[in-house]
């Protein structure tokens, strides 16, 4: 018989009636979270049960259908739940029952554990033979109470773990790996009855390195270096590489088979180069590496200057031989032909300088110098070859050269050498001043040639000659003196401004010594003659016009004085253009006058005007006279009649010289005479003295009848034949008041 489970049961009469139901598997059950779940439930029943279910934390299970189907219902019941999540933990129970009685199992608690798990490195591990395999498992866990493991095969190793938290690491260490190592390595996590595990599997690869020569290897200083690393493997795929330090030498390989062999060469061994070398061979995540390590010995040898070195008959001779050697103890000195030049030394360390400084070269001072270095028995060196060159410089003329500020430089410099190939440029300073010359023989003059002297041209010019990579230089000192002022003028030739507008005329002084006096001049129609004027000081020598007028046209120069003598200035014409219009004159007039715009035509007094308007006025006198005997009494009437018709304008300003601006009609006339009014004034027509200067802008008016109108044209046209005019006298002269029309 079974064991005597106890169980709900009720008697009917005579008959006894049951139901036993058991669960499997015993309380607690522990499931990691997304795994299955499963319980099954036992039943004894009399009579068989008629009715079945599942219930979770006492209540019927969702999705659990209830079994009532009137049949004998099998011998258990398994509930299973696929993947299981943190709201499936909780109490669970079956329940059944038959016509007679019901009844239902005890409990089962079960506990939904979440358990993380990562394993490092990432599969596969591939390690070398021999080397050591080094494997983690981390855990981390809802649950505090677990143990972890690792599996190999169906065999723990290491020593298996008890949690004391959440959260753990246990890393298995197999110092020398073998091929009975190789294999997939379990980390397993067990909590209550269940358990969870992950996996990592280490591949054991046999390599085999074999470098050639034994280390160490013994090199001289400058010589080549050949180091051979050969691999043999049971694994087909790799890379191999040689590395000095933490750098990759030489190019890697890439195996294509279980054999390879890597040269490394390094054609000039070097101080640098000492050091181990690794022959390195990486398979998947893991390498292996074999070194060997390479002593550079010897002496490195640097000699400064560059050979050859070139140095000119009377200079300093001065070469230096640095010796860096892996020894300490060597002899050091400097050899000219056979004999000892300088004095020797001794080292007292691995490095050391010896300079030989010659004072002064001779041309029994070149040939070939050696640097040697004795160590015991044995010697090395290097040279250094010197040619001296004779290199003479004149310098013409003698130094000091003063010159006066303002005046040429010229300065020669004549060299004279036995080579002849070699640059020569003058100095001023650091800057190169002239054009550089290179020489096409052992002869050259090199001329320096400033036009004009300044006080920034004054110091030191060097003669330079630059031969390979050496040069020599002599100099003189150019001293610049005061001299006669220097005058700027800004440029200014010919300024025109309009009337009433303010002008500047420059006058920028540079002197040495200081200026004493400046004055302005004014030229008119060949007359020089001294002006008193806004401005022309020594504090400010340029001219001011506040408000220009017609007058001031001329030619203006600016002179200046030192104690070592006057300067003049450039001249600047000024032209000032006349806003006012002119006066209104004959088309006959205008015609005559036309050829005068080209002149220049400067202030005139009445008598110099007579004199050159002369032969003008004759010709205008001779047109305008008419015989009044021929006039008729209606045409004498008509002349006595007020005379409204427009008086037209032809306008020119002189100044400029000459410039005639037409109004829209001209009135054509068949007499007329000139009036001109007082130089103070062009308001109200006055008769004119005839010593008076014309003002500037004074008007020139005269009338005449309106006789025929021309249309305003680009150029002066015809005019038709007027009728019989009136004849105006000498004495009307200034009588008529003639006024100015503005249409």
């Amino acid at each position: 018989m079974g064991p005597n489970i106890p169980s709900p049961f009720k008697e009917k009469g005579n008959s006894r009636f049951k139901i036993i139901l058991t669960i499997d598997p015993a309380s607690p059950l522990y499931v990691i979270h997304g795994e299955e779940i499963e319980i099954k439930c036992h039943i004894q029943a009399v009579p068989p049960l008629t009715g079945f279910s599942w219930k979770h934390d006492d209540t019927e299970m969702d999705g659990v259908p209830l079994i009532s189907n009137g049949t004998l219902i099998s011998e258990y019941q398994t509930l299973t739940i696929p993947a299981a999540t943190f709201d499936d933990k909780g109490k669970y129970s079956c329940s059944g029952e038959n016509d007679e009685t019901e009844g239902e199992s005890d409990k089962i608690s079960v506990n939904v554990v979440r358990v993380q798990l990562t394993i490092e490195p990432a599969t596969p591990l591939l390690v070398i033979y021999g080397e050591e395999i080094v494997i983690k498992c981390q855990v981390q866990a809802n649950y505090s109470l677990y143990n972890i493991s690792w599996m190999h095969g169906d065999k723990i190793v290491g020593i298996p773990l008890q949690s004391n938290g959440s959260f753990i690491n246990d890393t298995l260490t197999i110092p020398t790996a073998t091929f009975g190592d190789q294999g997939d390595y379990w980390c397993r996590v067990d909590i209550g009855n269940t358990h969870t595990r992950k996996h990592i599997f280490v591949d054991v690869i046999g390599v085999q390195l074999t470098i050639e020569p034994a280390t160490p290897l013994r090199v001289i200083y400058g010589e080549e270096i050949v180091i051979k690393c050969q691999v043999q493997a049971n694994y087909s795929l790799y890379n191999i590489s040689w590395m000095h330090g933490d750098k990759i030498v030489g190019i890697p390989l890439q195996s294509n088979g279980s054999f390879i062999n890597d040269t490394l060469t390094i054609p000039t061994a070097t101080f640098g180069d000492q050091g181990d070398y690794w022959c390195r061979v990486d398979i998947g995540n893991t390498h292996t590496r074999k070194h060997i390590f390479v002593d550079v010995i010897g002496v490195q040898l640097t000699i400064e200057p560059a050979t050859p070195l070139r140095v000119i008959y009377g200079e300093e001779i001065v070469i230096k031989c640095q010796v860096q050697a892996n020894y300490s103890l060597y002899n050091i000195s400097w050899m000219h032909g056979d004999k000892i030049v300088g004095i020797p030394l001794q080292s007292n360390g691995s490095f050391i300088n010896d300079t030989l400084t010659i004072p002064t070269a001779t041309f029994g001072d070149q040939g070939d110098y050696w640097c040697r270095v004795d160590i015991g028995n044995t010697h090395t060196r290097k040279h250094i070859f010197v040619d001296v060159i004779g290199v003479q410089l004149t310098i013409e003329p003698a130094t000091p050269l003063r010159v006066i500020y303002g005046e040429e430089i010229v300065i020669k410099c004549q060299v004279q050498a036995n080579y002849s190939l070699y640059n020569i440029s003058w100095m001023h300073g650091d800057k190169i001043v002239g054009i550089p010359l290179q020489s096409n023989g052992s002869f050259i003059n090199d001329t320096l040639t400033i036009p004009t002297a300044t006080f920034g041209d004054q110091g030191d010019y060097w003669c330079r000659v630059d031969i390979g990579n050496t040069h020599t230089r002599k100099h003189i000192f150019v001293d610049v003196i005061g001299g006669l002022p220097v005058i700027s003028t800004r440029n200014q030739t010919h300024v025109v401004v309009h009337q009433s507008e303010s002008v500047r005329l420059h006058c920028i002084i540079d002197s040495n010594p200081d200026a004493l006096f400046v004055y302005w001049t004014k030229q008119v129609n060949g007359k020089e003659f001294v002006i008193d004027a806004d401005g022309g000081t020594l504090h400010d020598p340029s001219l001011d016009f506040h408000e220009a007028k017609w007058s001031d046209t001329g030619t203006y120069i600016c002179h200046v004085g030192n104690s070592l003598g006057n300067s003049t200035g450039s001249s600047i014409h000024l032209s000032v253009i006349s806003e006012t219009l002119m006066c209104p004159c004959t088309v006959d007039y205008f015609q005559k006058v036309l050829t005068w715009n080209s002149q220049n035509v400067s202030n005139y007094t009445k008598d110099e005007w007579r004199t050159v308007l002369q032969p003008v006025l004759q010709a205008i006198e001779k047109e305008l006279r008419i015989d009044v005997t021929t006039v008729s009494s209606f045409q004498r009437k008509k002349k006595s009649a007020t005379n409204k018709s427009r008086s037209e304008t032809i306008i020119y300003d002189i100044a400029k010289p000459l410039e005639f601006i037409l109004g829209s009609s001209l009135n054509a006339f068949s007499t007329g005479s000139f009036d001109c009014l007082k130089p103070s004034t062009c308001s109200s027509p006055q008769a004119c003295n005839m010593n008076d200067i014309i003002p500037k802008k004074c008007p020139i008016t005269t009338t005449e009848n309106l006789t025929t109108t021309v249309k305003q044209t680009t150029t002066v046209p015809e005019i038709t034949s007027p009728p019989e005019p009136t004849k105006t006298t000498k004495s009307q002269c200034g009588k008529k008041n003639h006024t100015q029309n503005s249409n």
